[in-house]
């Protein structure tokens, strides 16, 4: 697992996704949404969170990676205790896209077919 991946080429949809320690072992699953900036994601409906507390407390994990179906990007595990109960969320070094911020392959085809044509 590389750190630092998470470019703004990689698509990261909200949603369930999959927690993985560094080294790859499955930690949990999770509901994960992107924060507006696309730095991070919140990970909401932990199904392990003792998992999560032992691999970030006990272990010392930090670097973790999130896969939502055949798609994954790695950063870094942080957490908080907040009025609600524990929080947790996953932090990336570049914001990444969601599926709707990607750029629609007709429209960009579109566009320079247009400015060919002026």
């Amino acid at each position: 697992m590389t750190l630092g991946a998470g470019h703004a080429s990689e698509i990261l949809p909200d949603g369930s996704c999959d927690v993985l320690a560094a080294n790859g072992c499955i930690l949990t699953r999770a509901e994960g949404r992107l924060t507006r900036d696309q730095t991070a994601l919140i990970l909401r409906h932990v199904a392990r969170n003792g998992a999560l507390l032992l691999y970030y407390f006990c272990q010392g994990g930090r670097e973790v990676e999130i896969r939502a179906g055949n798609i994954g990007s790695s950063g870094w595990l942080h957490t908080q205790w907040g009025r609600e109960g524990r929080h947790w969320e996953v932090r990336f070094a570049c914001p990444v896209q969601r599926p709707s911020d990607r750029p629609r392959a007709g429209a960009s085809s579109a566009a320079s077919a247009e400015r060919r044509n002026q």
